[in-house]
């Protein structure tokens, strides 16, 4: 493995290579040591390199890719063969090592969203939560002075305001979960979101790998904004961490979420991230998995913010139907019920459930 050598320790570990497999990381000193590793009798007939998707880009941007490339074309004339183990293998490593520990390998979502916009380190520990949904069920509630008084810190989603909906909503925002397809909102409200007291003090953006990686759209224009909101703490979610939600929602469901045609919602990011830094949970404005079955006739815009917005059952039927692109939101509200039971609890107000 990696650049553990044969030459000069034949007696105790053979002399013979069939398969070396090598870690990305391990790499450059593979490369200062290819003459004892690679050369001469030392030759292994097969090396594999694995590492994380975005040192295997094979586009240019992956150094992985790269070093291997490099490697093939200096070893191919001697006969070594050059691999390297797809996307797909290093998700099935991934749910092998959950199905054999109980375990999912990454320690928690506030170490997991590691890639910051500029460089911080997101220290974040809450005893009491609150999830704020964007659901119109939380108007009139009058919530507003519970949440800001007894929980230590609140959570947004997207571009849901505070301003004209304190009594109701609260007034502070300790992080806000971004889709990338609400990059473009942002901007818009950015003063009313990011630059006032209360405002957001972490700000964690998820999004496909394409938009969230360095140089990607979404990517450049959260960096734009962070030179000009330098009390908010900017992160995006890594390659590593979209997979780890989709391998949950797959543990959770049994079904794959890319071959089910959906999208994870904002509400499945904050709710794992919530669960990783909060002793207790209280979400606000969410309803339960059968919800518009028992309320039919009864009806709720969309959000809280834009009483015009598509009637909330509407719209959960529709996309727990589609096909291609559509969120699985009663799907999702099952789990959380599911979680709700664990540690941490979960309490749901605004309607109450369990």
């Amino acid at each position: 493995m990696n650049d553990a050598p044969s030459r000069g320790f034949s007696k105790d570990v053979g002399a013979r290579t069939s398969l070396r497999m090598i870690g990305f990381q391990a790499v450059p000193n593979v490369l200062k040591k290819k003459d004892v590793l690679l050369m001469g009798s030392a030759k292994p007939r097969y090396l594999v390199m694995w590492g994380p998707d975005r040192e295997m880009e094979s586009n240019g941007t992956g150094k992985g890719y790269n070093h291997l490339k490099a490697l093939a074309m200096m070893l191919e004339q001697q006969g070594t063969e050059c691999f390297l183990l797809k996307e797909e293998e290093m998700a099935y490593n991934n749910r092998l090592y959950e199905a054999e520990t109980g375990q999912n390998r990454f320690n928690s979502l506030v170490k997991i969203f590691h890639i910051p916009v500029h460089i911080r380190s997101p220290e974040l520990y809450c005893q009491k939560c609150s999830v704020i949904s964007s659901s119109s069920h939380i108007l009139h509630s009058g919530a507003g002075p519970a949440i800001d008084a007894d929980r230590q810190c609140v959570f947004r989603m997207n571009t849901a305001p505070t301003l004209q909906f304190e009594n109701d909503v609260g007034a502070r925002t300790t992080v806000r979960v971004l889709a990338h397809a609400s990059v473009s909102s942002l901007f818009k409200s950015q003063k009313s979101l990011l630059g006032h007291p209360n405002a957001t003090k972490y700000l964690i953006a998820w999004g496909p790998h394409q938009f969230m990686k360095e140089g990607g759209l979404s990517y450049r224009r959260l960096k734009g904004l962070a030179k000009h909101y330098p009390k908010v703490d900017f992160y995006v979610a890594s390659h590593d961490e979209m997979e780890y939600a989709d391998l949950l929602f797959e543990k959770e469901t049994g079904r794959s979420r890319a071959k089910s045609g959906s999208w994870l919602t904002t509400g499945w990011f904050t709710m794992i991230l919530a669960r990783s830094v909060c002793s207790e949970i209280h979400v606000y404005g969410m309803v339960g998995e059968n919800y518009c079955k028992k309320e039919q006739g009864r009806k709720h815009p969309y959000h809280y913010y834009n009483l015009h917005s598509q009637d909330e059952c509407e719209y959960y039927r529709f996309m727990e139907r589609s096909f291609n692109g559509g969120h699985r939101f009663m799907t999702e509200k099952a789990i959380f019920a599911s979680w709700a039971k664990l540690s941490p609890k979960i309490y749901f107000h605004q309607p109450e459930w369990d």
